[in-house]
């Protein structure tokens, strides 16, 4: 579709609505990432029309990062958004549990708060502050928050929508 590569800049692009996820023109979306494609149509169902955040199928792959929008204006398609993929920001070699946690304080979670969605003790949480402000070099929390929304550094967790960076 000219319209969504000219305004998205890429040629995979899947419309996602309620019922399931289709490549635009016509291709079925699901061989490629069903897991993937499973939780952007939940995220769709819970509300969200727009969001980052990375993923990736299985551990032996490399992280996309996952954007969702509503589709471009004038291209004429009845689905809520849009979804396509990109190269995944610099992660700094940080763990899957370790971005879950990062992606957790961009939300406003405390440490206790972490450990209980997460099912780990408060000790644990710390340590993976501790070495996630490490890796990044970061001074604080608030640091870490700013940095994993605008440097796209976020997971999906359950059926939250992702966060965006306010600043484009």
């Amino acid at each position: 579709m000219p319209l969504a590569r000219c305004a998205l800049g890429t040629d995979d692009i899947w419309a996602v609505t309620s019922a399931g996820v289709t490549r635009l023109g016509g291709a079925p979306a699901h061989d490629r990432a069903p897991g993937l494609h499973a939780r952007l149509v939940a995220l769709v169902r819970a509300g969200a029309r727009s969001g980052a955040f990375l993923w990736r199928e299985t551990p032996d792959v490399d992280w996309e990062r996952v954007i969702l929008a509503e589709p471009p204006a004038g291209a004429e398609l009845s689905c809520p958004a849009v979804a396509y993929t990109t190269r995944p920001p610099h992660t700094y070699q940080l763990t899957n549990r370790e971005l879950e946690v990062l992606t957790l304080i961009a939300r406003g979670y405390d440490n206790r708060s972490i450990a209980r969605r997460l099912e780990m003790s408060v000790r644990t949480v710390t340590t993976h502050v501790e070495r996630i402000l490490a890796k990044l070099g970061a001074g604080s929390r608030t640091e870490l928050a700013v940095r994993a929304i605008r440097e796209g550094l976020l997971v999906c967790l359950g059926e939250e929508p992702p966060l965006l960076d306010p600043s484009g």
